[in-house]
């Protein structure tokens, strides 16, 4: 839950989160005050990340319209969350490339 927070923020959104770390803190009697406060910090705190790419995006890039696109994006969005919500221009592109050939 800690560890990938800013994953799941952008997966589940902030309310989603808060609402989990409410239930955790109800059901789990060893969990204390401060870590409930902590994590509700934390989730606060954290960046909200927007995935910036779309089917749109790739078609402009060369790809063509159908099951593919999605495919890609999901790809593409995928190795976006792993290297901490960065991915370059070229990177999408290589991408691209790789499943249009």
């Amino acid at each position: 839950f800690k560890k990938n927070l800013e994953k799941n923020i952008y997966l589940f959104g902030k309310n989603y989160l808060i609402n989990l770390n409410i239930l955790n803190f109800v059901i789990n009697t060893k969990l204390k005050t401060s870590d409930f406060s902590e994590t509700l910090k934390r989730i606060l705190k954290s960046k909200t990340h927007k995935f910036s790419v779309n089917g749109q995006y790739l078609i402009e890039n060369g790809m063509k319209e159908g099951e593919l696109v999605g495919k890609v994006l999901r790809k593409i969005e995928k190795e976006w969350m792993t290297n901490n919500f960065k991915i370059s221009r070229g990177r999408i592109k290589e991408i691209i490339k790789l499943h249009i050939n």
